[in-house]
């Protein structure tokens, strides 16, 4: 609910008008305008993005590895779109064995969220993908780590760059395994627009095959 991000708007500092921190604080504050204030559904030709959680910063569809039993960093890539590029983006990540303890965004993202469960992503030059949005500080048990709607309205969007009228789109995505199995997935990452026909051929454009 919106009531729920006032009061972490109205808690940012106060600092010199131009600086850095005033430009992300206006994102920050954007990014969350624009997740509630976008309208849901498609009223004009469907737009597709991608998510998935990788273990490798330099392959996003490296899905699945071995049980650290430890903690270990994974990776949130913004991986592919059809369309339009990115505003913003919210969903959950929700861990089953992997206990998700932590997230830090990579630049040039920024996370409007306390919650390391939750993320309100904000990107400013409406990228196109691929790229990391997120380090995701995780104890590895084994488990499975996946992408799933925001508990608190039940939606996981990426919000296109419209200025006049933003819109959500429910997102594709891949999660990550250390079980040794596949991992839990939702769509086909923008396959088509990738021009690839199967899930082999979409890791073979990334990995040379």
């Amino acid at each position: 609910p919106e009531s729920a991000f006032l009061p972490m708007i109205e808690s940012l500092p106060p600092v010199p008008l131009g600086s850095h921190r005033v430009k992300r604080n206006l994102l920050l504050i954007a990014a969350v305008a624009a997740v509630l204030g976008a309208a849901a559904g498609p009223v004009r030709a469907q737009n597709r993005y991608g998510w998935t959680i990788s273990g490798s910063p330099s392959d996003p569809l490296s899905n699945t590895g071995s049980a650290a039993g430890g903690v270990k960093t994974l990776y949130l890539w913004y991986y592919c779109s059809d369309g339009d590029g990115m505003a913003s983006a919210e969903f959950d990540i929700q861990g089953d064995g992997i206990a998700h303890i932590g997230t830090a965004p990579v630049a040039p993202f920024l996370n409007a969220s306390s919650s390391a469960e939750k993320l309100l992503l904000a990107v400013g030059g409406c990228p196109e993908g691929p790229m990391v949005a997120a380090k995701l500080v995780v104890v590895d048990i084994p488990g499975t780590l996946c992408i799933v709607p925001s508990a608190d309205n039940n939606r996981h969007v990426t919000v296109d760059c419209s200025q006049t009228s933003p819109q959500t789109w429910n997102i594709e995505w891949v999660g990550y395994s250390s079980l040794g199995t596949a991992p839990c997935k939702g769509g086909t990452l923008c396959e088509s627009a990738l021009e690839a026909s199967t899930w082999a051929g979409v890791k073979g454009m990334y990995r040379g095959q």
